[in-house]
């Protein structure tokens, strides 16, 4: 049996993910976001969600069984549909992300924002 992993986008527009926005930050991380070519999508949702889209990450890209011609594990990206974890982000396409809001489904705890 085949098995795809789509992976929820992480909250683009909390404290975390304001660290990495702001463009004095000087972490690592928020530096290569400003470079070329900008950081994997993958890393940049786990730094803003810590370990939530973080673990599911790394179980989704640990047991993906996809059928032929297809990747195991998507992305859903707020602005720009499915995306591949490594695919390349910057900060302006951060910031559009950011733009749009996520609510979370009914009953669901704000743990991971």
């Amino acid at each position: 049996m085949s098995r795809i992993f789509l992976l929820s986008p992480a909250h683009c527009d909390g404290q975390r993910a304001a660290l990495v926005l702001n463009e004095r930050a000087e972490f690592d991380l928020a530096r290569r976001l400003r470079g070329s070519p900008g950081t994997s999508l993958g890393e940049i949702f786990s730094f803003p969600s810590g370990l939530y889209f973080r673990g599911t990450l790394a179980y989704a890209q640990a047991f993906p069984r996809p059928p032929s011609g297809l990747a195991g594990v998507y992305v859903i990206t707020p602005t720009d549909g499915l995306e591949l974890p490594h695919t390349a982000v910057r900060l302006d396409r951060l910031r559009r992300f950011a733009a749009v809001d996520i609510p979370l489904l009914p009953g669901r705890r704000d743990s991971h924002r």
